[in-house]
């Protein structure tokens, strides 16, 4: 029997699942096992978008057709903007060879961190039960995730592309600038929104108990 360590390779469905589970132990090897190819890519989209396509159905179907196309389209473009801004940026420093491997890779990652937040909650149900401090029940794990988070992108960022710690560091805070601008936006068109409803400068006027204005 050779002992030489068998290379990992991408294996379509097999591959991805293999990638996961060493990139949720944050091994780099997990990154040779995602293809680098534009179909690749495309095959990393799928599964998101039909989440979103679900859960903009169960909001058609509670009558709420407006909030689930909001969600369905907020979803579709926290899929697109890591790989759209990583291109523009990589371009940039003409380090464009890694980037289909970079966008796959990140694209299939992210769901590492969505299902060990799935994870937390119920660990967080179970210490308020049992009479942890909330700060410490809900803190801790919150902390924990973030740390996650960032470690796991640091990862595939510096594996998929072999940059330096310098250019993954402005690379991680380019996309993450993207990522935030679309997480806020509609809070803050929400809020615009809201605010503009109320005509400056005139009275709001409340309703008080049975009584009449006068």
């Amino acid at each position: 029997m050779s002992g030489r360590q068998r290379r990992p390779t991408p294996d379509g469905g097999r591959g991805v699942a293999a990638g996961l589970w060493r990139l949720a132990l944050l091994r780099p090897d997990g990154v040779a096992y995602f293809s680098a190819t534009r179909e690749a890519l495309l095959a990393s989209f799928a599964p998101w978008f039909a989440v979103g396509i679900v859960f903009a159905m169960l909001a058609l179907s509670a009558g709420r057709p407006l909030a689930g196309l909001s969600m369905l389209l907020q979803l579709i473009c926290l899929v697109l903007v890591v790989p759209v801004l990583s291109q523009l940026l990589l371009r940039l420093w003409r380090q464009e060879a890694g980037w289909l491997r970079f966008a796959t890779v990140y694209v299939w990652s992210q769901w590492l961190p969505n299902l060990l937040a799935l994870l937390l909650v119920l660990i967080v149900d179970v210490a308020l039960s049992a009479g942890v401090d909330p700060h410490v029940a809900v803190g801790l794990p919150i902390l924990g995730l973030i740390a996650y988070a960032l470690r796991l992108n640091w990862l595939v960022a510096r594996t998929s592309l072999g940059t330096g710690w310098v250019q993954t560091l402005l690379l991680l805070l380019w996309v993450g600038i993207g990522v935030g601008t679309i997480l806020l936006a509609p809070l803050l068109l929400g809020h615009l929104l809201q605010a503009g409803s109320v005509t400056p400068g005139l009275p709001v006027p409340v309703m008080q108990g049975g009584g009449s204005a006068a």
